[in-house]
Order: C-alpha cells, then structure tokens, then sequence
C-alpha cells in the first residue's frame, strides 16, 4: 500500500459508529524490498469494554488515499447479499489477564499469508522446537491450549451481516479439519425457471435448498463443511446470462477456480434438476505444522536414542513427544506409519538408576497438571496404538513402549506397585488391554520383538501390569522362544496358560514350548 493511511471504523457510539476511525493503523515494521506484495506489519490499540467484547461488535478496515476512501471487500462471506462486516466476539471462558486472540480474514495469497501468520502465532515452548532465544516458560498443558485456541482462531472468525454474527471459515478453509479426497455432492433442485427474471430468486432458493437437504441427510462433518460451499461460480444451461447477487458467473459453461486454498467448481443443469458440486482443498495448515515439528520429533528420537543421555534431556524428549501425540490426537498434526511408530517409542519409562522412582513419570504430572488434559492424553495414546494393532500386514512393537502411561493415566496401575489379582482373567482389564484393539494382532515376529525388548524388559520395573498386558499380546506360547520365562511372574504364567489353552488339537510347537514352560515351573 503506497501513499495511503490505514485505518478501523467499527459499530457503536463510543467507537465512532463507522463515521469516524477509531484506530489509526501505524507501520512497526517495514522490510525494504523489491517485492512490492511483501506483507507490511501494522498496528493500532483501542479499548473497548468487556460488556460489549462479550456482546460482541463489528469493524472494518479501510484506507484513505488522496482523500478518497476505500472499505475492505468481504463479500465472499456474504450469505444475504448484504454489507459484510468483521466481527469481534469473545467468549466468556476465553477471556483472562493478559490474553490474546488471534484473528485472521484474508483473502490474497492465502497459503503464503497463513503460513507466515500460523507460524509466528505458535506458543513459543521449548517441546514445539522454538529457538532457544524465543522459548517461554509454560507448561505443556499451557502449550497445548495455546495452541488450540491458534487453530481454532485462523479457523473460525465472526463476520456480522444484517446484525447477525456467523461463523465463517477464511477462504472457505477449516484449519481444524483433515484433508480428504474430492467430495462431490449431487442435490436435486425443485423448479426450473423460465424467465431471467427469476434468475436471482432461483439462484438463492437453490442454495437454501442445497443447505436444507445437505444438513438433514448427509453426515455431521459435511454440515460442518457447508460454509465452505456456499460461495462458488457456476452457469446455467437454457437460461439468458446473467449474473445475479453474485452467485452467477457472467461466462457461460466456464469454470473459474476460487482461491489458492481451495479450488471449487460448480455446474447446475436446470433441464435434469440436478446440482453437482465439487471442491478441492490444496493447502492445509495441518501440513504446515507437521512440517514445524517434525524437527523436533527427529531430535526427540536422537535423544532418547543415545545411550548416554541426560535425565533432563530425556524428560524433555519425553514430554515434548506425549504433547505432539496429544496434537496428532487432535487432528493438528499429520503422521505417517513409520513416524507414529518412533513417537509412540519415545513415550518409554524407565526407572531411575540409583531409586525407585521415574523422574520421567513425575515431570509428566507436573506438566500436564489436570485430570481432563492426561484423559486426553490416555485417549489419544490408545488411539495411536490402535492405528498400528490394527494393521495387519506389519508387525510391530514399538507401541508397547506408550503402554505404561496410558495404564497410569487410566488408573488401571501405578508405579512400582504390583497390579491387583482380582476380577475374571478373561477380561480384558485384567491384562491392561481394554479399548485396545488386538483382534487383528495375531502374528508373532520374533525378530521385531527382540529389537525392542531391551526397552521393553526396563519398562516393566516401573509398570508391573505391562507383563500380562506382553503375555496377552505375544501369547503363553511364544514366550519361552524369546527366553522372557523368567521376566514373568508364575501367577501370570499359570493364568495365561488357563485362559489361552486350547480345548482341542495342538500344534507340536506349541507343545514343545509347553514343556518349555513347564521346566521352569519345576526348576
């Protein structure tokens, strides 16, 4: 923006009511550089009361150059064809001393503008992989709300219409939602106009009416994903061009793509009744973040890797990795299969060497300090181990490492303490694998289980129900191949054998691992 002032108007008597600019939007920072586009960074105060913050009010930008004025264009936000305006509306539970909330609503170069903007807005805690001259103290549970309220704000802004507020997504994009494939909807239209002068009416009861049928029938996340299709091109077949409340393409038969987040094309065939319409999404905040933290996953996996390392850097790596399982929980955070597995690998407890006590363990309390956050923490952790159990063309055991904190988070033991022998051996409590998803987990590979046993054998001094919870998942019969008879108890051993024997033929391996067992029992 060259030779112009930059400036808000807003609603309401204490703020000018849109006649007189109630911020004066100055330059903090600008980079002289040859791109002209180069974002500039402004800045402006105004005080409003908590009253009307709570209420909610609406502004606008807009920008005074050789004395003419020019307001901000939002009229893709626009469901009634009317002025559209920002809206600032803060929820009661959100406010605190101190706070800040982020709001972003733009249009131009969007994929390269919310990268910048997402990344400067991440909280600046060490787990997250942030500079060490950036690093605030905060806990993870701090980290992780932080972050939440920064998704869910470059997701969802208030834009008021006709005195109404509505959620709107910027750039028809939901940053909280997974990208998917090509969605294509097919809605049936009642009418077939015959004159251009319906056209516009038309053209509106076809949206409501794509709203309606959509909202009743399909599936709660394509109604959430609504907003993002109501604002497209398309053109009519049979009918006299003409572009109406700007729904209507002046081009016949052209599709024109949207915006760099998402390209959307829409046809509409007034003769056969029928709406197709189909969107696709080629930019997603989500990637941007992975890519964010991927660093730091990569130096989580080296650190706890090295067979000297420190206990600060341990407990660090560790709490770091349970926050990012907490985010890719949340949908926040894209991994593939051989990334899930090494961050589930790096949530291992061990003991201490010279206690018994896990250090490891008691930061964990101390940063996720509340019952509501470890419960998604336990939740987000089965979840995960879920997505490899059920897996079954590989085998793999690294999520076994991530089992002793979700037993603790769960309540189901405790550390260092023996779990309780009560309750029917058949269920699955008893073995720590409730809600755990094992029905496909069937195969054994003794090379794989070997490379994480070492891990595996430490972990059991801390969590003791993890030794029925390996029985149950290795099975009574491949437990003397891998030589881990004398980790076990034989209480376990005993009740293994009761629960998993067969009632009818038996393979002459397993027999021989019988007796296997059965020496030990005598010895």
């Amino acid at each position: 923006m060259k030779g112009g002032n930059l400036f808000i108007r807003a609603h309401g008597d204490d703020l000018g009511d849109f006649k007189k600019n109630c911020i004066h939007m100055k330059v903090v920072e600008n980079v002289k550089s040859k791109d002209e586009d180069r974002p500039v960074l402004y800045r402006g105060e105004v005080t409003i009361s908590l009253t009307r913050a709570l209420k909610g009010t609406f502004y606008k930008y807009l920008v005074v150059k050789k004395g003419k004025m020019y307001w901000e264009d939002l009229s893709e936000f626009s469901f009634f064809g009317g002025y559209v305006n920002r809206g600032l509306k803060i929820q009661r539970d959100s406010i605190k001393a101190g706070g800040a909330m982020q709001h972003y609503l733009s249009k131009d170069k969007t994929a390269e503008y919310r990268k910048m903007a997402l990344l400067g807005s991440l909280p600046k805690w060490k787990g997250f992989g942030v500079v060490d001259e950036e690093i605030q103290q905060m806990t993870a549970t701090e980290a992780i709300e932080e972050l939440d309220h920064v998704m869910y704000c470059f997701s969802d802004v208030w834009i008021e219409e006709y005195f109404n507020y509505h959620k709107k997504q910027p750039s028809q994009f939901d940053a909280r939602k997974v990208n998917g494939p090509t969605f294509v909807m097919d809605c049936f239209f009642l009418w077939q106009p015959k004159h251009a002068t319906v056209t516009r009416y038309c053209a509106r009861i076809g949206c409501l009416i794509l709203f309606v049928h959509l909202q009743c029938i399909l599936l709660r996340f394509i109604r959430l994903a609504i907003d993002k299709f109501l604002y497209y091109y398309c053109s009519f077949h049979g009918l006299q061009q003409r572009q109406s409340v700007g729904l209507l393409s002046k081009k016949d038969n052209v599709r024109l793509p949207v915006r760099p987040s998402v390209t959307a094309f829409c046809s509409l065939d007034c003769k056969g009744f029928v709406h197709k319409f189909e969107i696709k999404r080629s930019f997603s905040i989500f990637q941007i973040l992975t890519e964010h933290l991927r660093t730091k996953m990569a130096a989580n996996v080296r650190d706890l890797a090295k067979s000297k390392v420190g206990l600060g850097s341990r407990v660090s790596a560790v709490v770091s990795s349970l926050a990012i399982v907490v985010l890719a929980y949340k949908h926040f955070v894209e991994l593939k299969e051989n990334e899930l597995k090494s961050l589930l690998s790096c949530l291992a407890l061990e003991a201490d060497p010279t206690e018994e006590k896990c250090t490891v363990y008691e930061e964990i309390l101390r940063e996720f300090n509340s019952e509501s956050i470890r419960a998604i923490a336990a939740d987000a952790i089965e979840r995960l181990c879920d997505r490899i159990t059920k897996n079954t063309w590989t085998v793999d055991y690294e999520w076994l490492l991530a089992v002793p904190l979700l037993h603790f988070f769960k309540g189901d033991s405790k550390p260092f303490e023996e779990p309780e022998m009560g309750g029917p051996p058949d269920n699955s409590a008893w073995w720590g694998t409730e809600k755990l998803s094992l029905a496909k987990f069937d195969r054994f590979v003794k090379e794989n289980f070997l490379d994480v046993l070492p891990r595996l054998a430490s972990a059991f001094a801390v969590d003791r129900l993890l030794r029925r919870t390996v029985l149950c998942v290795i099975n009574i019969w491949h437990v003397n191949e891998v030589s881990l008879i004398k980790l076990f108890s034989v209480p376990d051993l005993c009740v293994a054998l009761m629960v998993f024997f067969p009632r009818s033929w038996v393979s002459k391996i397993k027999v021989r691992n019988y007796f296997g067992i059965k020496k030990v029992f005598e010895k």
